[in-house]
């Protein structure tokens, strides 16, 4: 299903297109060593763009799938997001292949499924209303955040919601009112109807009895309001976003979570969750 409105995303995937367009042009003819280099880097970062595009644009993985599968040139190996140009060259050249017409190859099978995806795109079924409005179940439009000491994560998660029209809830950043810690908490969290909770590694800590390594943990505080709002709201209504190497208690081994990734991918799955959950916001201003 199309998340966004049908005119928005004709916009987006076309200027995609545009792009792909431009990079096939500066990649004809016999490119020296650090213009290839240059231009392998840039197609590998228009490739992960475009696939985070297609993640924000429909509700399921489903597409963007495709359009890695689609747009795979090598059937001899796994293309790595991680890979080394220089190395991919001497593998391709093993291979019997040009890398320089397989740089051009990728460029035009991006271009090719954007331009399949643009003339269907019409035929693909949308939500009933692409502009929803700015309230929630019951009314409220509070989302909680639960955070730790890393501001970075915090601020950057605070912006994400009041993107999507809705009401950030921060506990350090609202009056105490003269409440005991505990009474603040519960009347915050009394009208709230969903949480984002924030695991980033803060803290360390292992087994008393064990000599093993210390791992990184999330702060107590973090721990507790989880299992607080996954008893109060239900596991439906919590997103944990984890960031690398942050220990996951082993009570929840097993339940899915949103890393916390560089290139802010977990935009796209935070929102979907938060449309699992019946929240009402505009998918289109994550685009």
């Amino acid at each position: 299903m199309l998340l966004a409105d049908l005119e928005i995303a004709r916009t987006k995937l076309g200027a995609q297109i545009e792009i792909g367009k431009r990079l096939l042009s500066e990649a004809s003819g016999y490119l020296i060593d650090r213009v290839f280099n240059e231009l392998s880097a840039r197609e590998q970062k228009l490739r992960e763009y475009n696939e985070t595009l297609l993640r924000s644009l429909f509700d399921s993985d489903v597409i963007a799938k495709k359009f890695s599968n689609d747009t795979q040139v090598f059937e001899w190996a796994v293309y790595s997001r991680h890979t080394d140009w220089h190395n991919l060259r001497e593998v391709e050249e093993s291979h019997g292949s040009d890398p320089q017409e397989s740089l051009r190859g990728r460029i035009e099978k991006q271009i090719k499924f954007f331009e399949s995806l643009v003339e269907r795109l019409d035929l693909h079924p949308r939500a009933s209303s692409a502009v929803t409005r700015r309230t929630s179940v019951g009314g409220s439009t509070k989302i909680f955040i639960v955070h730790g000491h890393d501001k970075a994560v915090k601020e950057s998660t605070i912006r994400f919601v009041d993107k999507l029209g809705l009401t950030p809830v921060v506990f350090d950043e609202t009056p105490n009112k003269g409440r005991t810690i505990i009474e603040k908490f519960e009347d915050l969290a009394a009208d709230v109807v969903f949480a984002i909770v924030l695991f980033t590694p803060d803290d360390v800590g292992g087994q008393a009895r064990r000599s093993t390594k210390p791992q990184q943990r999330a702060r107590q505080n973090v721990v507790f309001e989880l299992g607080f709002f996954v008893g109060t709201l239900g596991r439906d209504r919590v997103c944990l976003l984890h960031k690398a190497d942050t220990e996951i208690p082993s009570d929840l081994h097993g339940v899915l979570y949103v890393p916390l990734d560089e290139h802010e991918g977990w935009h796209v799955r935070l929102a979907r969750e938060m449309k699992a959950a019946a929240l009402s916001f505009d998918f289109n201003q994550i685009l």
